[in-house]
């Protein structure tokens, strides 16, 4: 007898599957930044600035995850592929790599002069020009996170799309609540450096007070369905086409992969540059861990609140060991 086994697709979906209508694919990735908070207590950001919004379409993609955050872009400058996620019966860890163009690792603007006509608070957006300086001829791409700096004060941003030839962008400020982007006048600033931890993770330094690993943060990857013309399909299975979907319009989509970052390895060359990560699926968590010698507290030298203490575990990699 054959069964049906067809994820949690929705009936738009399904009916387009069943009719064999035509479509396009694309997988939208979300990577969690790291996040200095939450980086020792396993908790998960969960505000949009937290995460990265990617996607190996050709084209920029609104889509909304549902988790609260409202519809995001998923921008099409920088995921070059992602390999195929194996799925078993067998309840077991698998991996998924992607590959991500970093061709603009080193992209920084110095001495430029900025214009900011009024202040731009914590989540919101607003403009950004300068006199002197080209920011796509510097090698920014829409959807970079930047740093704007001048001596030791410094102000994060997100670049949505650029004006002024290039001259100029609107941003989002993606600092904490409290922190605006200050009105600025024809200031010369220190510099304009990329800061999207997605690529530069790498290459930071790591005794730097800001830096945080990439490890064990969250990665999702949603594959969505696009109609590649006008169709009408019988979603109710009545015999009538009684829903309309115009071309280049959403046919459904599905959670296909979640899981957590566990490997990054760089290759840049005359040719090109690239940044791989590699996550494991949800269930690396329980993979088997050979030679512990103890119970769980005393491998990890856990304190009275549950957590654990490095300076006091055989070797600092015991505290985050939960084999």
């Amino acid at each position: 007898m054959a069964t049906e086994n067809l994820r949690d697709l929705t009936d738009l979906l399904k009916a387009a599957l069943i009719e064999n209508v035509a479509f396009s694919y694309a997988h939208l990735v979300k990577f969690e930044r790291p996040k200095r908070a939450s980086q020792f207590l396993g908790e998960s950001s969960n505000q949009a600035k937290d995460y990265a919004y990617i996607t190996d379409a050709s084209y920029d993609i609104l889509f909304d995850d549902g988790s609260g955050n409202g519809a995001q872009v998923y921008r099409a400058n920088k995921l070059l592929k992602l390999s195929n996620a194996n799925e078993t019966v067998k309840a077991k860890a698998s991996t998924m790599s992607l590959v991500l163009d970093s061709s603009t690792l080193d992209s920084k603007a110095i001495t430029p002069t900025i214009n900011v006509a009024s202040g731009i608070s914590s989540g919101n957006q607003g403009q950004l020009t300068s006199s002197d300086t080209n920011f796509v001829e510097e090698g920014f791409r829409e959807g970079d996170k930047v740093s704007l700096n001048l001596s030791t004060t410094s102000y994060e941003m997100r670049i949505e799309t650029f004006t002024n030839d290039g001259k100029g962008f609107i941003l989002t400020n993606i600092m904490g609540s409290g922190l605006a982007v200050p009105s600025i006048n024809n200031v010369q600033y220190d510099s304009l450096s990329l800061v999207s931890e997605e690529l530069t993770a790498l290459i930071t330094n790591k005794v730097a007070t800001t830096y945080t690993s990439y490890i064990n943060r969250d990665i999702e990857v949603v594959k969505i369905f696009t109609a590649v013309e006008d169709v009408s399909l019988d979603v109710n299975k009545d015999g009538t086409d009684e829903t309309v979907v115009l071309a280049g319009g959403n046919l459904g989509n599905y959670l296909m992969f979640k899981g957590i970052i566990s490997n990054a390895n760089i290759t840049d060359g005359p040719s090109r540059s690239e940044i791989t990560w590699v996550a494991s699926s949800h269930w690396a968590d329980f993979n088997r861990v050979q030679g512990r010698r103890t119970e769980d507290t005393s491998h990890r030298a856990l304190d009275s609140d549950g957590l654990p203490n490095r300076e006091a575990t055989v070797t600092p990699a015991y505290a985050d060991d939960l084999g």
